[in-house]
């Protein structure tokens, strides 16, 4: 990074204060903003890029180090998480916004296993300082029982946290890329003729302070 081996204890010591005060600073913007439990899903109007329920997307590759939107953060987030070994899967929706013209979006999901209490455990573990400890965690439950915590970006957030509220689509399709299969919302059988719901339940999870 061209800095010196050694850094004087005193430049150390702003440095580090300086990026305690504006992570503080975020945080209490979020906290203004409020909790998801008390306003609804953003509208899909934030995110006008795509309008296509299946477009041309970059690889997740290519947008490291990169500026992106929401669509690219599902891309990016959902390649690490695969990386790393996770189950990932990746879903498109779409609805007709204020002005009657269609809008797509992407977002993530990450499976959490069969009970949503690991999703609590989870939280309590690596989100630092347990500082969404109390607030409210998003999923859907597949066919065998699992649930999908909702990564979708928030527009609208300088903060982003796991478990957002879904939004309301009129379409959905959802891409499982290592079992090379899709299912849309509303039918009985994914694209590999597999029965599945034909509506993935949403579910809503409250963090205890404790």
């Amino acid at each position: 990074m061209g800095l010196p081996e050694a850094i004087e204890s005193r430049l150390m010591r702003a440095m580090i204060e300086a990026v305690k005060q504006h992570r503080l600073r975020r945080e209490r913007e979020a906290v203004a903003a409020g909790e998801w439990r008390d306003v609804p899903a953003e509208p899909l109007a934030l995110r006008p890029a795509l309008h296509s329920p299946r477009p041309r997307l970059p690889s997740a590759a290519s947008l490291v180090n990169a500026a992106g939107d929401g669509n690219d953060f599902a891309l990016f987030v959902g390649g690490v998480l695969r990386g790393v070994g996770a189950r990932v899967r990746l879903s498109s929706g779409c609805a007709a916004n204020a002005s009657a013209a269609r809008v797509c979006q992407l977002f993530a999901e990450v499976r959490m296993g069969r009970q949503p209490a690991r999703i609590v455990a989870w939280a309590r573990s690596w989100l630092a300082g347990s500082k969404w400890v109390g607030k409210t965690y998003h999923y859907r439950l597949d066919r065998d029982g699992y649930a999908w915590l909702n990564l979708d970006y928030i527009d609208s957030r300088r903060i982003q946290r796991p478990g957002a509220p879904y939004k309301a689509f009129d379409a959905q399709t959802i891409y499982h890329d290592e079992l090379l299969a899709w299912e849309v919302e509303g039918e009985e059988y994914d694209s590999k003729g597999q029965p599945r719901l034909r509506e993935s339940p949403v579910h809503s999870l409250e963090m205890g302070l404790r």
